[in-house]
């Protein structure tokens, strides 16, 4: 799984039409990363099956087929554990704050990192800037390293040509009035820039 976007959201009643409707996209390379459900809204949600779809560690499966998981918070301390149940093969993702939470990543065996906040985001402290993604990107190896925090249309290119094999998103596509069309212009920006990258 290599997603040019990963859109990371909260299945609240606010949330619930743009993640349906995204749930059924298809031609945009991207997954879907559920963070947390309010659970009367969990039943019945359901993504198109070349749609990944990552839970955060916690959230149950209820026979969804499930991509992979995101072990945040204090489920970060079980990346090793948790690698070794899934098998090499599974997605796992972690945030990384800062440069050694990279290493440890790398180290610990996770599929991807989350760097953040890379731009400005409400709540998250100060903005780590692009060169957060240039030293994550000499320190991953071969993990995919995903941009995160402030991420728009706008800005998405820069981060890749920092570095980032992707973005990862929250505001900028669930919270549009056109949930579909953001993404879209997100995994252009994306996938442009990564065609021009060195």
């Amino acid at each position: 799984m290599k997603p040019a976007v990963v859109v990371v959201a909260n299945l609240t009643r606010e949330t619930e039409g743009a993640l349906r409707t995204l749930a059924s996209v298809r031609e945009v390379d991207f997954a879907i990363h559920v963070r947390t459900v309010e659970p009367p809204l969990w039943r019945g949600f359901s993504v198109a099956e070349e749609i990944p779809l990552v839970l955060s560690e916690g959230i149950p499966r209820e026979g969804l087929r499930v991509t992979g998981i995101h072990l945040g918070g204090s489920a970060r301390a079980k990346l090793r554990e948790r690698r070794a149940d899934l098998g090499d093969e599974a997605w796992i993702s972690v945030p990384a704050h800062g440069d050694d939470d990279v290493t440890r990543a790398r180290e610990e065996g996770a599929s991807a990192v989350y760097v953040s906040p890379i731009y400005e985001t409400p709540g998250k402290g100060p903005p780590r800037g692009l060169d957060a993604i240039r030293r994550a990107r000499e320190l991953a190896g071969p993990m995919r390293v995903y941009a995160l925090g402030g991420i728009d249309v706008v800005n998405a290119a820069a981060c890749i040509a920092a570095g980032a094999d992707g973005v990862a998103v929250i505001r900028a596509v669930v919270a549009s009035p056109d949930p579909v069309r953001a993404l879209r212009e997100l995994s252009d920006a994306v996938r442009d820039r990564s065609v021009r990258r060195p």
